[in-house]
Formats: C-alpha cells, structure tokens, sequence
C-alpha cells in the first residue's frame, strides 16, 4: 500500500514539473488504472509496426546484398545498426517512463532506418518515403507539442538530405516543401487527438470515481434505514426504561407536573 501511494505522489509530482519537451507520459503513472485508449492503441500496434520493419529491413538487405552496383558497406552496417537499435527500442524502452533524450534517440534510430531503406531504393526516386511520416505521429503520443514539434524538424532534414547534393528541379521542391508542412500539421493533428482522449479519459475516470463514492453512500444510507427499521421504538424503550424523577415527598407520579 505504502508502494502504492508513493507512486501516486510522484506521478502527481511528475505532472506538476513543466518538462522541456512536454511530455504528457511523465504524470501519468498516477492515472494508469483508468486506462488509455491511445495508449493501448500505441502499444497494441507495436507487434505489427515491427513486423513491417523487419519485413523491409529483410528485403532491403537481400537487395543490397546481391546488387553488386550498391557496394556501400557504410550504408549497410548503418542499416543493420539502426534496424537493432529499433528492435530493442521497441521492446525494451519504457513507455510509460519520462525519458525525452531516450525517446528521441530511438527517433533517431527511426530516421536512420528509414534513410538508410530509402538510400537503397532509389535514394532520390524511392517510393518508401511515406515512412517519414510515421515518426512525427510516434513521437505525438510521447511527447507534448513542443517535442513533437522537434522531432518533425529533424524528420525534415533527413527528408531533405538525398536532396542536398546536387541541383533539384522546382517541382521537387515544392514536394519536398509539403512534405516538411505536412510532418508538422500531422505531428498537431495527433498531438491535439491524443490530448483529446486524455482529456475525455481524465474526466471519465473523475467520473468513475465519484459515482462510486455515491454508490458507497448509498449502501451506507440503505443499511442506516435497514437498521433503523429493525429497531423502531428504541427511541420510546430508552425512555421508559429511564428512573422515574423524586422529590422530598416521594417519587413523583407520571402525570405530575414538572415542578414535582
């Protein structure tokens, strides 16, 4: 019990502190009885976001392995490196901790995987650019705005980087310019659905809690009145069992006034 409450205490704590990042994860230790649909979904869907990466961490090795025109053995050992550290991020980083330098490592780890299958697959024509958006929304049911916000700058550059050597046509660069404005608004949009829901959550444990305090009262109410009709005339018993009042000429009668 004492465990218990300290735990409590500290994730009340936690909440109170304003992180640099903003994390909404530090508070919440207090409050995970009540449960949490984005964090069940966020971590519900972590089997299968790692089934995708191994799925193409697997192919792109092959690809690299037998294509004799990709000798980048630099590129591959960042590949394998970051893929492991993935790996062992997802499974063992403790998500419902407070810890922004660790998390945005494993972001990174995230950016260089996805820039190290993007670099074999065609670099500036590959088609798995679409996985850079699956960092700002990672990062929005960790951190708050601020942080989220970090790390859709970081996903910028690395989109940005096949780019950066060499001239690109306008249109390019206006692709690339959505993009970056598209890591940001979906980084907000997640940021604001998950402060939603723990919003709604937070209000609907409050809720929890008070109906069973009025439930708890009314249980109390109804064994008073059980009680009570068990014993109906206590009130008449304890006056009749009480001594009849005296005075110098003797017990008073009942009928006697007061004076007696």
């Amino acid at each position: 019990m004492m465990d218990r409450y300290s735990r409590i205490e500290a994730g009340q704590w936690a909440a109170s502190v304003r992180w640099p990042f903003g994390s909404r994860r530090a508070g919440e230790a207090a409050e995970s009885a009540s449960g949490s649909l984005s964090q069940l979904l966020f971590i519900s869907v972590r089997p299968g976001v790692q089934f995708l990466w191994t799925l193409l961490f697997l192919s792109t090795l092959f690809h690299a392995a037998t294509d004799t025109t990709a000798n980048q053995p630099t590129m591959i050992i960042v590949l394998v490196v970051s893929y492991g550290a993935v790996v062992l991020g997802n499974h063992y980083f403790p998500y419902d901790e407070y810890h922004p330098l660790g998390f945005f490592g494993l972001m990174c780890a995230y950016l260089l995987l996805i820039s190290s299958l993007i670099f074999f697959t065609g670099n500036r024509t590959s088609l798995l650019g679409f996985l850079f958006f699956i960092v700002p929304i990672y990062a929005a049911h960790y951190y708050s705005y601020p942080g989220t916000m970090a790390v859709a700058f970081v996903t910028t550059l690395a989109r940005f980087a096949p780019f950066l050597s060499g001239s690109i046509s306008s249109i390019v660069g206006l692709t690339l310019g959505l993009s970056a404005a598209t890591y940001f608004v979906v980084g907000i949009i997640t940021c604001y659905i998950v402060e939603s829901e723990k919003i709604y959550g937070r209000k609907s444990h409050e809720f929890r809690k008070l109906l069973e305090i009025s439930r708890n009262r009314e249980s109390e109410v109804s064994l008073l009145c059980g009680l009570s009709k068990m014993f109906p005339r206590t009130p008449t018993w304890s006056l009749r069992c009480r001594p009849l009042p005296t005075s110098p000429q003797g017990p008073c009668p009942p009928t006697a006034p007061s004076s007696c």
